[in-house]
């Protein structure tokens, strides 16, 4: 379940707005810039960009996403870091990080897709000691994840 944690930069006008929120699932953070307008008088999503974290005193993790591969650029101790994650593809890249349970991959944390050239930061706290998988699950044009073609990296928390 994702908890909305906190909402800050409001800037709310008559008929559109936006604000940061700060969101929380299996102790990994993330933040967005949702954009708001006003259809047929009710408030709605125009969009959602991740943005990055503030400034915080965690172990930065340097994360490369290229067209081919995860780099993943430190070491993640005690299940606490800030993860910078930097689309240096040439296509948009999301991040999904994962926890194998008995054979099975859960979703603990992501970054929605970035652009080319764009970045975000995903806070750690307190993820549990085990085996994890960063992963770009987004298709290619015949279809193919990005996760089969070498954007796939593990990583384990001790």
């Amino acid at each position: 379940m994702v908890t909305l944690r906190g909402i800050s930069e409001e800037n709310i006008g008559e008929d559109r707005g936006t604000v940061i929120v700060e969101t929380g699932e299996s102790g990994v953070v993330t933040w967005h810039r949702l954009d708001l307008v006003v259809v047929a008088g009710r408030w709605r999503l125009a969009g959602r960009t991740a943005v990055p974290a503030p400034a915080s005193d965690l172990p930065a993790v340097e994360v490369v996403l290229s067209d081919a591969s995860i780099s993943l650029g430190g070491v993640m101790v005690g299940g606490n870091a800030n993860l910078h994650v930097v689309n240096n593809g040439s296509t948009p890249h999301e991040l999904v990080l994962l926890r194998g349970r008995g054979g099975v991959d859960v979703t603990v944390g992501r970054i929605v897709p970035l652009a080319p050239g764009s970045a975000s930061t995903m806070v750690i706290r307190d993820l549990p000691a085990g085996d994890y998988s960063a992963v770009c699950n987004l298709l290619d044009a015949e279809g193919t994840p990005h996760s089969a073609i070498g954007m796939r990296a593990v990583f384990h928390v001790s």
